[in-house]
């Protein structure tokens, strides 16, 4: 993509990517005259999201495995991706790292990214 606005969405799903949000985005994008959307999901996209960005064109779903490659690729975390069971919070976390904010936690993005509630 060069030039133009790109809209990101992330989602924290416990199963598979609503098709809604992703027709959601569309929307979104058609309002707003973009030239690329972005869905993140913690788990993954169905067949009906992905052939409707298919036929779309200019959307890009990332699921779970794709945002852990990411992650280990941009900024050297190997997160561990998951939904914790009590009140559905989502989890995003790397062994042995502290939170952020926490004493002695790396001034840099790290640890449970601020998306885990423990």
């Amino acid at each position: 993509m060069t030039g133009g606005l790109c809209i990101i969405q992330a989602k924290r799903t416990k199963n598979t990517g609503p098709a809604e949000s992703v027709r959601a985005l569309a929307g979104v994008m058609h309002d707003r005259a973009t030239a690329k959307g972005i869905l993140i999901a913690t788990a993954w996209f169905g067949k009906t999201s992905l052939d409707f960005v298919q036929r779309t064109g200019h959307m890009q779903l990332i699921d779970g495995r794709g945002l852990k490659a990411l992650l280990q690729e941009q900024i050297g975390i190997d997160a561990l991706i998951g939904i914790r069971r009590s009140r559905g919070a989502g989890c995003l976390k790397t062994s042995g790292e502290k939170r952020a904010g926490e004493q002695g936690a790396p001034d840099r993005l790290s640890g449970d990214l601020g998306l885990c509630q423990h």
